[in-house]
Order: C-alpha cells, then structure tokens, then sequence
C-alpha cells in the first residue's frame, strides 16, 4: 500500500513539473525530468523551446533561460542601463527613497 501511495504521489509530482515546464515554455522531455537513473543536470530554468518547434527536445543549447532573455547590450558595446533602477527603495527602517534611474 505504501509503495501505491509513492508512485501515486511519484507520478503526480512528475505529472505537475512537467505540466509547469510546458506552460512556461522550457526545453525539457519528460523523460529528463522523470528517469531516476540519469535525471536532468543542466541549467536551471533550462532554454525556451525554440521558434516553430511544438515539443521539447531536449537538444537545447546548455544556456539558462534568464541567459537568453537577458537584455542586450546598448549601441556601441556599453553595458544596458539597469531596468530596475527606477523603482523606489524601502530601506529597513521604512524610508522610502525614489531610484536611481
């Protein structure tokens, strides 16, 4: 009974994760997530599935997905301007000070 309840909760578990990296898009088999004997190792998030293919792979470039969303640089080769610097900043003892952007 107990082993039922394992592969239940198991397939459920794998069922769910691989359901979540088909949402958010990440080049990932089912079978990568799920073999006990060899599981994934590569980056986490992994890459996004690329442009006109429907299906993970598996074959994606070992590259994050942060990496291959990360903003390019600006005209000329100088480093992007940082996007979050205009957001205030609420420092700890409640003080709230406007960004530096």
């Amino acid at each position: 009974m107990v082993a039922v309840a394992f592969l239940l909760v198991w397939g459920g578990w794998s069922a769910g994760l691989w359901g979540w990296c088909l949402i958010r898009d990440y080049d990932v088999t089912f079978g990568q997530l799920v073999n006990p004997v060899r599981p994934y190792a590569g980056p986490w998030p992994p890459a996004r599935i690329p442009d006109g293919q429907t299906w993970p792979s598996g074959a994606a470039p070992a590259r994050t997905a942060a990496a291959a969303t990360a903003a390019p640089a600006a005209p000329g080769g100088a480093a992007a301007p940082d996007q979050t610097a205009i957001f205030p900043v609420i420092e700890p003892g409640g003080k709230i000070t406007p960004g530096t952007g």
